[in-house]
C-alpha cells in the first residue's frame, strides 16, 4: 500500500493546459523530443544494418511502436 501512495504523489502533470494561447517549450517536451528522434535515428540504423524483409518488419514493427507512444504522450 505504501509503494501506491508514493506513486500517486510522484506523478506530476507535465501537459500543458488547453487554450492558454503561446507558451515556451518546457525543458521535459524537449527531452522527450530527443527521445523520439534518437528511437527512430536507432531504428534506421537497425533496417540498414538487417536489411532483409524480416528486419523490414522487425523494424517496421517497432516504428509503430514508437509512433503509437510518442502520439499518447503528444
Amino acid at each position: 500500500m505504501r509503494g501506491a501512495i508514493i506513486l500517486l504523489a510522484a506523478h506530476d502533470n507535465y501537459l500543458r493546459a488547453r487554450g492558454q494561447g503561446h507558451s515556451r517549450v518546457t525543458y521535459i517536451e524537449l527531452f522527450f523530443d530527443l527521445v523520439f528522434v534518437f528511437a527512430v535515428t536507432q531504428l534506421s540504423h537497425a533496417l540498414l544494418e538487417h536489411l532483409t524483409p524480416l528486419g523490414a518488419l522487425q523494424t517496421a514493427i517497432l516504428m509503430l511502436a514508437v509512433w503509437w507512444t510518442w502520439i499518447d504522450t503528444a
